[in-house]
């Protein structure tokens, strides 16, 4: 029973048969071996030293290892958290047993759980309904095949939190536990427009009815909003605007929130998910930078508007690489700017770290997850890695330049993508397309 592009996504082996056939080659470690800190320490060496990643990073060697090593072992603590779950209800996941809750006696509970799937199946009808209007309306019109695929990769763009947990079947894995109540209680304890999931989509929507008739423009003109929009793009342009302020702001309430009472290992466990669900670090960085581009003018001197165009593309490719790749930690200021930007060798770096720890427990997830959590727990990782208060600097709204643009560049950036393919391509959106 698994959850097909689910919480699943978030691992690169999604069964441990997957695991052992990776490691099949691997040299048996004698399990008898007490496995102490520094074996640990020596496995992420070797892995970095063997793949050098930082070189598609633009970083110095000196400064990497705090930085590969934070994101390998959350990675690690992740897979193997998935792979040693087991099945449960979702009612048991949504008991947090840390604060005395159980299933026994909570009388609400199971009517939660039921508001809870009836709201995500009504979710998921009304996002059928609006890609059934767009299937229709390119249908109706002179469309390319090649035009047809790109639009059916549009009405998929966003994969809401709703949809990472099997909300149609009895039974769960017991992963993730922290987020799932989150999902849940946004979900059922707010109004529908207020959800996450509703705001998610909704900007989609809006955003396809904005470009929906609009002529073509200039690369110009959008990325500085266009002063000769018609007075039904202006309008749909501000409710477009207003419902974006709000998903950022979601975003930030997200991204800040904590579990007081979680250890360091699931701290690292939840924040990397969590990340890699909402990308709410890597969207509100993107639009803090933004805010700096007020003075911006389309009567600029060229040469200095070609600078401004440059570093405005190098911050696209930034949010890019941060929705697109399993990287959390040690984040802030940090920028992936390289123009031919290869995950290849930070990938396999990162699968190099959980193919090890895994040989050296046995091959046995559980036992691997056991030995890394106790690692991470007990300090060998350092200190807790922190991460600053997410804060949006101005509402969207009030920038005068590339509100649109910005709205676009986000929908492309947080498409759906397994994370740890080396050979993926970033799905292209053409807005003129709709």
């Amino acid at each position: 029973m698994e959850n097909q592009e689910g919480f699943e996504r978030l691992v690169p082996y999604r069964t441990e048969k997957e695991l052992k056939e990776a490691t099949k080659w691997y040299n048996t470690v004698d399990c008898k071996k007490i496995i102490d800190r520094e074996t640990i320490e020596m496995i992420l060496y070797n892995a970095l030293n063997k793949y050098a990643p930082w070189e598609d990073f633009c970083m110095d060697k000196r400064d990497v290892k705090g930085f590969f090593y934070i994101n390998a072992l959350a990675y690690a603590l992740l897979t193997f958290k998935y792979l040693s779950s087991p099945y449960m209800t979702l009612e048991n996941i949504m008991c947090d047993s840390k604060q005395g809750e159980a299933v026994e006696g909570n009388i609400g509970l199971k009517s939660k759980i039921k508001e809870f799937q009836e709201k995500c199946r009504g979710i998921c009808n009304n996002n059928e309904r609006w890609k059934e209007r767009i299937r229709e309306k390119v249908g109706a019109e002179n469309r390319s095949e090649d035009q047809k695929i790109k639009i059916e990769h549009y009405v998929n763009l966003i994969k809401l939190p709703c949809t990472y947990i099997f909300f149609s079947q009895d039974k769960i894995k017991d992963f993730l536990a922290p987020i799932v109540r989150e999902i849940v209680w946004n979900i059922t304890e707010k109004k529908r427009t207020e959800s996450i999931d509703y705001k998610m989509m909704r900007v989609l929507q809006l955003y396809t009815e904005y470009i929906d008739g609009r002529p073509p423009v200039e690369e110009w003109d959008e990325w500085m909003d266009d002063e000769n929009e018609m007075a039904t793009q202006r309008k749909r342009k501000e409710r477009l605007m207003k419902q974006y302020d709000e998903f950022c702001e979601e975003l930030v309430e997200i991204g800040n929130k904590r579990d007081e009472n979680e250890s360091c290992s699931e701290y690292m466990i939840n924040e990397f998910a969590k990340e890699m669900i909402y990308h709410s670090r890597a969207i509100i960085e993107f639009e803090n930078f933004l805010t700096t581009l007020k003075d911006v003018s389309v009567d600029m001197n060229v040469d200095i508007k070609d600078a401004i165009k440059s570093e405005v593309d190098r911050w696209v490719l930034n949010l890019d690489y941060k929705c697109d790749i399993p990287v959390v930690f040690c984040t802030e200021g940090l920028t992936f700017f390289k123009k031919f930007f290869s995950r290849n060798r930070y990938v396999s770096f990162l699968c190099e770290v959980v193919r090890s720890i895994y040989v050296l427990a046995g091959r046995n997830s559980q036992k691997a997850y056991d030995i890394l959590k106790k690692y991470v727990d007990e300090g060998g990782s350092g200190n807790r890695p922190a991460l600053k208060t997410l804060k949006l600097w101005e509402k969207p709204s009030k920038q005068n330049k590339c509100r649109a643009f910005a709205i676009r560049t986000v929908l492309e950036a947080i498409t759906p993508q397994d994370p740890y393919r080396e050979d993926i391509d970033m799905i292209s959106v053409l807005a003129g397309a709709i």
